[in-house]
This record gives structure tokens, sequence and C-alpha cells, in this order.
């Protein structure tokens, strides 16, 4: 028993070793052959780290006041200076990141996830249930996405969980357009037919042979619709409907103060502003290289 054990132990530690060369060499090729991509995941993977980690990696309270630092320019102890109240604005951007990252992560998985089922359904299936669900996307594209996300902040209740579900529910018609357009092209493939013949289920082509050939698409529009995300959760704190204060959200340090008091105290807007731009390219140039190497109709152009 114990000989088994120690068999298994050292299969274990070579698997590990494996994948772990496997995967340094995957990172290695991927900065090597789209650096701009690997220095944006690099760049976000860091803000991510600071943010899961603000308790520890933030300088100050972030809901700590100090009336004599009202409005105090950066320093060598207050890096990008304070707010109105005096509160240190790095470690509240540090710990806004926790809730506009989190909303947008929640967005975006609401959305693409019912978004990608329903855009391959209605491909799959087309006849009167694509009629259906493409007149319902029609409905839902005729309101602007960001009165559709205040109408359900505001029936909801403007808290974090809500205004995730706002902003993913509103992003559900284009993610269904998108993801509808690329599985209608895939579905006349010749291998689809082929399952078919077999006498495949619905299920298996759906999943088996069509999913994985829309993952590409997926996921450029998971990043567009990150980086919107942020910007929409920016937008709705900034209009008074989305994260409270006061909670550090980056839209919520937007309004207000900085909003008001930007002659004097620039930095007020400066410092979230670079947050959420950071952000928002990171994401975004890191999935469009993610997408060409993903992409089987670009590998072979990315080889000449």
């Amino acid at each position: 028993m114990m000989q088994r054990t120690g068999y298994e132990g050292t299969l274990a530690a070579r698997l590990g070793g494996t994948l772990l060369r496997r995967s340094s060499t995957t990172i290695w090729h991927f900065s090597k052959g789209k650096p701009l991509g690997a220095f944006g995941a690099a760049v976000f993977l860091i803000i991510v780290f600071a943010a899961v980690f603000a308790t520890w990696v933030a300088p100050y309270d972030p809901y700590a006041i100090t009336p004599k630092l009202s409005m105090a320019t950066p320093s060598l102890q207050h890096w990008l200076g304070n707010d109105l109240l005096g509160r240190d604005m790095l470690s509240r951007i540090i710990h806004g990141g926790r809730y506009s990252l989190v909303a947008a992560t929640l967005a975006v998985s609401i959305g693409i996830t019912a978004g990608s089922l329903l855009g391959i359904t209605s491909a799959w299936f087309g006849g009167k249930v694509d009629l259906f669900f493409q007149r319902v996307v029609d409905s839902m594209q005729a309101i602007p996405g960001i009165l559709l996300a205040i109408g359900i902040v505001s029936v909801l209740g403007p808290d974090i969980r809500n205004v995730a579900i706002a902003i993913g529910i509103s992003s559900i018609a284009r993610d269904v357009r998108i993801t509808r357009s690329a599985a209608l092209s895939i579905k006349e493939n010749t291998y689809v037919d082929a399952a078919v013949a077999i006498g495949s289920s619905t299920r298996r082509i759906m999943f088996r042979h069509i999913l994985p050939n829309v993952l590409p698409v997926i996921i450029v529009v998971i990043t567009i619709s990150f980086g919107g995300a942020i910007l929409a959760e920016t937008s709705l704190s900034f209009l008074g409907v989305g994260i409270q204060p006061p909670l550090p959200s980056w839209g919520a340090m937007l309004s207000g103060n900085a909003a008001g008091f930007f002659q004097v105290a620039p930095h007020l807007a400066i410092a979230p502003g670079i947050a959420i731009t950071a952000v928002v390219f990171c994401v975004n140039v890191f999935g469009d290289a993610l997408r060409d190497v993903l992409d089987p109709r670009l590998r072979g152009s990315q080889r000449r």
C-alpha cells in the first residue's frame, strides 16, 4: 500500500511538472508572438491582484476621513492625493477595483451565458424559433442599453448585485446577435451535416461541434463586454443609480466631488479615470491577441 502511494505521488509530480513546462512554453510563445496582448494580461492581473488583496496592498484605510488633507495634491505620503473628505485616493482606487471588477465580471457572465445559449439555439433551430428570438432582441435593442440598465436598477435597487444584473441583461441582445451570426456560418459546414447524418443529438451538435467553433468569437465578445461593463458601471455610478457611497467605486469617484472640483483638484477625476482606462485597454488588447491565437482561420496567416 505504501509503495502504491509513493508511485502515485511520483506520477502526480511528473504530470504536474509536465503541465507546468507546457504552460510555461505556451505563455512564452504567446508573449513572444503577441507582446502587446501579454503586456495587457500582465497589467490586468496586477490590477486584479491588488483588488483581491486590497486590505493588505492599500496603504491607508479607504474610509478614514482626514479633514486637514481635504483635496490635498499628490505627495510622497499620498501618491494620488486625497479627496474632499481627506481620504487617500490610492487606497480608494485599490479597494474600488473590487466593486468595479466584481460588477463587470458578474455582468459579463450573465450577458455572455444567456446571449451565447440563445444565439446558438436561435441559429440552430431557425424558423419560428429564430424569428421569435430575433423579435425579442429587436425589442430590447430599441431601448438604449444605459436606459434599460437604469430602469432595471431603479426597480431592483442600487447595489452591486443589481447593477451587475442590469448591465448583464442590457448586453444580452448584442451578445445574441453576434453569437447567432457566427453560429449560422458554422452550421453550414460539412462536419455539422455529417454529425446530423450519423444521428447525433441536438445537444451534442450544439455543444460539441458549434459552441467550440464559436468560442473565439465569444472570447472577443467577453473582452469587449468586460470593458463595456466597467464603463456602464461607471456611468450608472456617475448618474447616482449605481454602487452607492461611501463604497469606493471608480464610477462614484468620478461623480460628485471629482466633477465639482475638477478645476482646483483635477487629481480627483484623473486618478479613477486612469484606472478605468487601464483596465479597459488591457482587457481589449489581451482579448484581441487571444482571439488571434485561438481562431483557426488566423493561424495560417500568422505563420506566413
